[in-house]
């Protein structure tokens, strides 16, 4: 699992940081600010790194630059947990 300590939830953290940048809670948020909340958890691992593409995967269906936040978190789960 990602975080060591035993008391750290990272996947709740990950998800309440979500929710910030998700102020009418509609279970979305740009590519753009998905990438730079994952550049600033993970700034060594991902400097140099568009995740654009990656995150294309996850965007709505109406609109391509609002990323499905809960779906990306549950299948970053599923992989990593």
């Amino acid at each position: 699992m990602l975080g060591n300590d035993q008391n750290y939830d990272f996947w709740k953290h990950l998800d309440n940081m979500m929710k910030c940048l998700d102020p009418s809670r509609n279970g979305y948020v740009t590519n753009q600010e998905l990438e730079d909340t994952l550049k600033n958890i993970f700034p060594q691992k991902l400097l140099g790194y568009n995740l654009k593409p990656i995150l294309k995967r996850f965007a709505s269906i109406q609109n391509k630059l609002l990323i499905d936040y809960k779906r990306f978190i549950k299948t970053l789960r599923m992989t990593y947990n």
